[in-house]
């Protein structure tokens, strides 16, 4: 069987980039890659799509980009 498709969100707890995430994930089983500013919203948006699509559940992999890991 085929690896689920694989996609970066950056910019991940914005408007346009949270509601990407929700369409992403209702599509099927995929790894999502999300990346945002704001590590607490990052944490909530990867619970809610683990939630919401219990039958096939995004495989979340989340980065808080922040002052002191943005130059890593």
């Amino acid at each position: 069987m085929p690896e689920p498709p694989a996609y970066l969100v950056v910019g991940a707890t914005g408007g346009i980039g949270s509601d990407l995430c929700h369409r992403l994930a209702a599509r099927g089983p995929c790894r999502l890659m999300l990346a945002a500013r704001d590590g607490a919203r990052l944490g909530q948006l990867a619970a809610e799509l683990q939630l919401e699509h219990p039958k096939h559940p995004p495989n979340v992999l989340c980065h808080a980009l922040d002052a002191r890991n943005a130059a890593e």
